[in-house]
């Protein structure tokens, strides 16, 4: 093979060139113009041009040894440009005599020789590089198809990551917005039992009570303390925020505070309930039964229909304070 073949350059026809020479060097000289122990180190010969010393009794004219060495050159540039030129230097090296016309017949007939098969290993050369390149082809193109299917199949993987991200984010929304709404509805809860256990809904202002133990008045008097109903009131709004706040220290303080001012019965009952909500805190065993002991005095003047709850109420505080 040429050098250029063995480097993985184009081919043209002066490849064919050199392979003729090739042959032709061999047949005159009976060895390969490029010689080494391994096909790599003849490979090596044919690359950097290195030719095999020519017999010392050939008796090959000058000149057809010039013209194939000229075939052989490495840079194909300096070879013939065609096999036809190198025929015709070959069909016209040197002076007409008896030993050139003999050479001129030997060297023909090898060249017919060469060229029959030349043709043959042209052509086959050409058909082989063709069906090289259409191989290259189809290659190229199952890789471009292969690579295809890659791209198609990362790119669904990737919508379907999207989509699971979007599906993710929207039920992070959407179990955001039902905690956020169970938790409004847990304080509205929380208010609306608060203001049952306070026995008056948040702003409902305090009257005086229709049934139950009347006022006592001071000897001498008439009336009851000017602003007395203000007053409870003022102490129930704070002991109502303190309550709300978990201040129950403070919440108790002021139930008392408006109990002092008006005796309402209900006042017992948050005085009661304020208690029981600092021992669920302190689990002292005082506020257990200060929680009783308010019960009991609401007990006595709670309207019929609470008593069977209030009772109940005492029994499981009872319970507490009593358990070993």
């Amino acid at each position: 093979m040429a050098p250029e073949q063995h480097l993985g350059k184009p081919l043209d026809p002066r490849a064919d060139q050199f392979s003729f020479c090739v042959a032709l060097y061999e047949a005159l000289y009976g060895h390969p113009p490029f010689v080494g122990t391994t096909h790599a180190q003849i490979v090596a010969s044919v690359v950097a041009g290195e030719l095999a010393p020519v017999p010392s009794d050939t008796k090959v004219p000058r000149a057809i040894r010039d013209a194939i060495v000229r075939g052989l050159s490495t840079d194909r540039a300096k070879r013939y440009p065609s096999m036809h030129e190198l025929i015709v230097e070959l069909s016209s090296a040197g002076e007409v005599t008896p030993s050139r016309t003999r050479w001129i017949a030997i060297v023909a007939v090898v060249v017919v020789g060469l060229l029959a098969g030349g043709v043959v290993l042209y052509r086959h050369s050409i058909e082989e590089r063709e069906l090289l390149t259409e191989e290259s082809r189809a290659s190229k193109a199952k890789q471009q198809q292969l690579e295809d299917l890659r791209d198609q199949a990362l790119g669904e993987q990737r919508r379907r990551l999207d989509e699971e991200r979007a599906r993710n984010t929207a039920e992070k929304a959407k179990l955001a917005d039902e905690a956020k709404a169970l938790r409004e509805r847990a304080a509205a809860l929380d208010r609306e039992i608060l203001a049952l256990k306070l026995k008056l809904e948040p702003g409902r202002r305090l009257e005086q009570p229709t049934t139950g133990p009347k006022p006592v008045y001071g000897s001498g008097s008439a009336k009851p303390v000017v602003g007395s109903l203000k007053v409870a009131q003022a102490h129930f709004d704070a002991a109502q925020k303190a309550y709300l706040d978990r201040q129950y220290d403070t919440a108790i303080s002021e139930f008392e505070a408006a109990y002092a001012a008006r005796a309402f019965p209900q006042f017992l009952y948050n005085i009661a309930a304020a208690y029981q909500m600092k021992a669920k805190q302190t689990l002292a065993q005082d506020d257990f039964r200060q929680a009783i002991a308010f019960y009991r005095r609401y007990l006595v003047e709670a309207p019929p229909d609470e008593k069977p709850k209030i009772e109940k109420v005492i029994a499981v505080l009872e319970s507490v304070v009593n358990a070993p």
